[in-house]
């Protein structure tokens, strides 16, 4: 998700601040004796140094400039018994920071790291930069606990930084502890949006995949919630595909429910490769429908994901055609006998019919005279009705129509709400 940039670091180390010349104890004795003036350290500071680690630390400031290996090793060797004092520690572990940049060298940046924090005498605006490199080496070396360390650190010291929170939230989900790490990720991507600042998709996806996978029915239940998220931010044909694939999986739908999926699937761009476009007109072909089983054939073929020469694709083709003329001679008394029927059933099944062939003010029709009559499932019909609307670019009605649905078909309505709200292909 986040990590820190080496520039930041780097420009961290290459601060101001003054050595002291005179230990400590001497300081002591006579305050107003300036010390003299030493090699270059961070933020302008007088470091509190001994005699002794001062002796140590001026011959590893002078090698860290340097770019002599054995020097350089030498005087780490020197120094580091030595230091003691909360500021000595401090420049050691600048110097070797720097070495440690200088040979791209990660196990000793993290030691240099570690005794820079350890130490208590980094400034606030150092130690932020500082936390986030300990937090990135140890991730980077699979220490998760070390990395939680780091960043529950820097999360309070920067309790508004949604990107630490983000981060703290997937290790956590890392570290198996994904009911507390998902809540947490949520609340920064809400954090995010709340302050004008889209969350990056990279959250979103963690948090689809994370809670698909988990084995845990009530977790695995929040991937619905995930996906409806991502697509609303980032409406790609890949996330529509993911998302509401994820949808299929987790809620278990029927084969009704399964047909208007597809339907959403391909009104949102998001069928992908044969396998998808035949299932789809497998199954309208199957119910009876062999217009839209052809038209969804011909949609495949448009985007070259179908070849109509290859079976099973030549074979569907040709069932589909060869009942399109009867099929389709056969509307006429179908619609009259539906509007004149009991029960909404025909009404319905016709209905059903119209929407295939894409004529879309019959299918209406017909299934308002379906809910009028009753007799059938008020939401499956309220979804074909929505569905007929959204296609037919009547997006208010389609709205009402998708918001009458409650039940298991309501996460199916709220995905084509969702596309609604996008503009127009």
């Amino acid at each position: 998700m986040m990590s820190v940039s080496r520039m930041a670091l780097v420009a961290a180390l290459g601060g101001s601040a003054v050595l002291s010349a005179a230990p400590a104890d001497a300081q002591r004795r006579n305050r107003q004796q300036q010390p003299a003036a030493a090699p270059a350290q961070p933020q302008g500071r007088v470091l509190n140094l001994s005699r002794e680690e001062r002796a140590v630390l001026v011959p590893l400031e002078t090698a860290a400039g340097g770019t002599d290996r054995a020097a350089q090793d030498a005087a780490l060797a020197a120094a580091q018994p030595v230091v003691r004092g909360a500021d000595a520690r401090y420049a050691f572990a600048r110097f070797q920071m720097r070495i440690a940049d200088q040979r791209r060298d990660n196990a000793m940046m993290a030691r240099g790291i570690d005794m820079a924090v350890d130490s208590g005498a980094a400034p606030p605006e150092e130690l932020v930069v500082l936390l986030r490199a300990q937090a990135d080496l140890a991730l980077g070396a699979n220490d998760n606990a070390k990395a939680e360390r780091a960043l529950t650190r820097l999360g309070q010291l920067q309790p508004n930084d949604i990107d630490v929170q983000a981060r703290l939230a997937q290790l956590r989900i890392n570290q198996g502890r994904v009911g507390e790490g998902l809540t947490a990720l949520q609340n920064a991507i809400t954090a995010s949006t709340s302050a004008g600042r889209p969350a990056p998709e990279s959250w979103y996806r963690f948090a689809l995949a994370r809670s698909f996978e988990s084995r845990d029915p009530a977790i695995r239940a929040r991937a619905l919630g995930f996906g409806r998220a991502l697509v609303g931010a980032y409406p790609t044909a890949v996330n529509w595909r993911d998302a509401l694939l994820t949808y299929r999986e987790v809620a278990g739908l029927d084969a009704a429910a399964q047909i208007d999926l597809s339907r959403l699937m391909l009104a949102a761009g998001a069928l992908a490769g044969e396998r998808d476009y035949y299932e789809f007109a497998n199954s309208l072909n199957q119910g009876g429908y062999p217009a839209e089983a052809k038209a969804v054939l011909d949609a495949g073929i448009a985007r070259r994901m179908v070849d109509a020469s290859r079976s099973p694709f030549r074979e569907l083709l040709a069932t589909a055609n060869g009942r399109l003329p009867a099929d389709r001679a056969d509307l006429p008394a179908s619609q009259r006998s539906a509007l004149a029927a009991a029960t909404g059933t025909p009404a319905l099944r016709t209905g059903d019919a119209f929407l295939g062939y894409a004529r879309y003010p019959e299918a209406i029709a017909l299934y308002q005279a379906a809910l009028q009559k009753g007799g059938v499932d008020a939401n499956l019909v309220n979804t074909r009705l929505g569905i007929a609307y959204a296609l037919a670019g009547q997006r208010p009605q389609a709205e009402a129509a998708f918001r009458a649905i409650t039940g298991p078909r309501s996460e199916l309505a709220a995905y084509w709400l969702l596309w609604l709200q996008q503009p127009p292909r």
